[in-house]
């Protein structure tokens, strides 16, 4: 499952502790009478969690080219292909802990909206991913793209081969796929920016006169 902030802070204190990346997998509240790390930027918490997962070293032979398909595969049934919108360099680099993907969003919109359409969609196919889900948030690259890192941490990928192996066939039933042509279509409405209405020409309405009820009626 995706960390909310309060269990995302707890587990980078726990790394930043010198525990190990299986020890803080787990955390889903700070520790008794820790206090809270200092929050960190986008760029010190993407090279600590990155670091994390790559100091668990290698993964085993066996499993390490399964470990990347199945990375690959979950994202493309949940998010599509790599595209502009949501550009992955490359496949995954998969260790020990798990599995790092670099996704390069256009904008706050398609990245607020991947996230969305991983955590917002009860049967969204990256859920059945068979480890925690872990990701930083965006750094921001100098032409306003964001670089995001997800990391699809595991516990033991040997024991997870066959869910792992269940993960490159299609979902059955299929599942949604995340569409950022949606963010396309809404502009800076998907971001809080309310579009300027067009100004419209305002018609004066004649003054219906007011009218006395005491006042003497003529008539002709």
């Amino acid at each position: 499952m995706l960390r909310s902030w309060s269990v995302r802070v707890s587990f980078l204190g726990c790394l930043l502790s010198g525990l190990s990346l299986f020890s803080c997998a787990t955390v889903d509240t700070p520790f008794e009478g820790q206090k809270l790390p200092k929050p960190q930027s986008p760029e010190e918490e993407t090279k600590t969690v990155v670091g994390a997962v790559q100091g668990a070293g290698d993964a085993p032979a066996d499993v390490k080219d399964l470990l990347s398909k199945a990375a690959d595969a979950v994202f493309d049934q949940t998010f599509g292909s790599s595209s502009p919108d949501a550009e992955r360099p490359g496949r995954a680099a998969c260790y020990r802990a798990g599995c790092l993907h670099h996704v390069i969003y256009r904008d706050l919109c398609v990245a607020l909206d991947a996230k969305r359409a991983a955590i917002g969609i009860p049967n969204a196919r990256l859920l059945d991913w068979p480890g925690a889900i872990y990701k930083t948030p965006g750094v921001r690259l100098a032409d306003g793209r964001l670089d995001v890192t997800w990391a699809l941490l595991v516990s033991d990928p040997q024991s997870d081969r066959a869910r792992l192996e269940a993960l490159l066939k299609p979902a059955v039933p299929e599942k949604p796929i995340f569409r950022p042509e949606v963010c396309r279509r809404a502009g800076s409405a998907d971001i809080g920016i309310k579009p300027t209405a067009p100004a419209t020409a305002s018609v004066a309405t004649p003054a219906t006169p007011q009218v006395n009820p005491n006042a003497p009626r003529t008539t002709k």
